[in-house]
């Protein structure tokens, strides 16, 4: 917590010397609203980052969403800003960063639970489904965490399909390229979520996934 407020201090100009102010320098202070814009959501990130240092458990979906607005969704906006991306595109971007987000820690609930006491599918979710923490430590996904999980594939789905204009949006060919590739991976990763068990071991894409992903933003960047 103290490096975290230490950066911090750096990128609001109450420090000098460490990786905030750096970027606070690069950004020059925050001089124009671009500059001040993407100040702003590096700082945003401090605050996931507290979140994690001490566990989280989040409560239901909405709980998850804002975790992903402080961890994620900054990213998305701070490479759109510094490519001076149109503001029509943060939308598109918000979802597309949230749903990676989600789909990263379906991919490590059991890692993050046991070796960092972090649950990140909603927690009401799983009640209603009949499952609780007990199963996040198991070697193999439950009935009950399996259609939990199902259900915040589902939402994340929905996410993803807001993120489908994300690539006609930006301007920069290669920034419209990782846009479009990211947004084949996200697709191709949750559907793999769908039918592989996380807890049994690490669900990823394939080399063929990868390939087609490629010439996803290939594509894209003509």
């Amino acid at each position: 917590m103290t490096r975290l407020a230490a950066l911090e201090d750096g990128l609001v100009g109450r420090a000098d010397g460490n990786a905030g102010a750096v970027l606070r320098r690069a950004h020059h202070d925050g001089a124009s609203a671009e500059d001040a814009a993407a100040l702003s959501a590096a700082a945003k990130l401090l605050e996931a980052f507290r979140v994690d240092s001490g566990g989280i458990r989040c409560a239901d979906w909405a709980d998850l969403m804002s975790y992903c607005d402080a961890s994620a969704v900054p990213v998305g906006r701070y490479l759109l800003i510094i490519h001076g991306e149109d503001i029509t595109a943060h939308g598109p971007s918000d979802a597309l960063c949230a749903a990676l987000q989600v789909l990263n820690h379906l991919q490590d609930q059991r890692s993050d639970w046991l070796d960092l006491g972090r649950r990140y599918v909603p927690g009401d979710w799983m009640v209603e489904c009949g499952a609780d923490d007990a199963d996040l430590a198991a070697e193999t996904c439950s009935v009950p965490l399996r259609a939990a999980m199902d259900r915040t594939l589902g939402a994340t789905d929905d996410l993803l399909a807001r993120a489908a204009p994300l690539p006609s949006r930006i301007v920069s060919r290669g920034l419209r390229a990782q846009a479009a590739a990211t947004l084949d991976v996200a697709r191709r990763l949750s559907a793999r979520l769908r039918v592989g068990d996380p807890l049994a071991g690490r669900v990823a894409l394939t080399r063929g996934d990868m390939i087609r992903v490629a010439l996803t933003g290939v594509w894209a960047a003509r």
